[in-house]
């Protein structure tokens, strides 16, 4: 969870010209290591809805 909130403030402060969508999938990673299948599902859950929610104001949705 500190993996995906670290990520998410990085990926806030240098704004939309980098994008660390592809580093929210480290989050689970992290996850799975230490704990169990379900907060493993939730980490994932919740790294795709944040990661979705930044991609929005960049317009990085299916856009070519």
């Amino acid at each position: 969870m500190c993996a995906l909130l670290a990520v998410a403030l990085v990926d806030v402060i240098i704004g939309p010209e980098v994008t660390l969508l592809g580093l929210f999938a480290v989050a689970p990673v992290v996850a799975a290591s230490w704990t169990a299948a379900r907060a493993v599902v939730g980490t994932g859950f919740l790294a795709a809805v944040v990661a979705a929610a930044l991609a929005h104001p960049a317009h990085l949705h299916g856009s070519p």
